[in-house]
């Protein structure tokens, strides 16, 4: 079993009040960050060992989904689940196209969200991410 403890957390949603509930409920069992904005997300994710990120579709200056890949090019490990409160078929396909790990409407499912965050982190220890450049 993973000593989830030792795992970073960031969570990049411009509601303040959905950051820290999130926090709240994460704080507990992992080591969690909040920011607001995308060029926050990116510093944090270039200057610290982030594990997970969940990560708002709808951000106020830049789509999510951007943020996703440039998260993805930077690290390839990040584990990556979206939410949005505006969740379609369309937004599933897309966030699975961009190698998103995992994605959750809002409201969110506490039980949901930590049983996630916690199998993609076994997964991820089972199964290391295979270099894309092998030919």
């Amino acid at each position: 079993m993973i000593n989830h403890k030792q795992h970073n957390v960031l969570i990049v949603d411009n509601d303040y009040g959905m950051r820290e509930g999130l926090t709240s409920v994460l704080e507990n069992e992992y080591t969690v960050l909040g920011v607001g904005e995308e060029k926050e997300a990116i510093n944090v994710i270039k200057n610290n060992s982030i594990d997970v990120v969940i990560l708002e579709i709808e951000l106020p200056e830049i789509d999510g989904f951007k943020v996703l890949q440039r998260i993805k090019e930077i690290n390839n490990e990040i584990i990556v689940i979206l939410i949005t409160a505006y969740g379609s078929k369309e937004i599933i396909i897309q966030a699975l196209r961009l190698n998103a790990d995992d994605y959750l409407d809002k409201p969110i499912d506490i039980r949901s969200l930590k049983t996630r965050i916690r199998s993609l982190l076994e997964l991820k220890k089972k199964v290391p991410i295979i270099s894309e450049n092998i030919h």
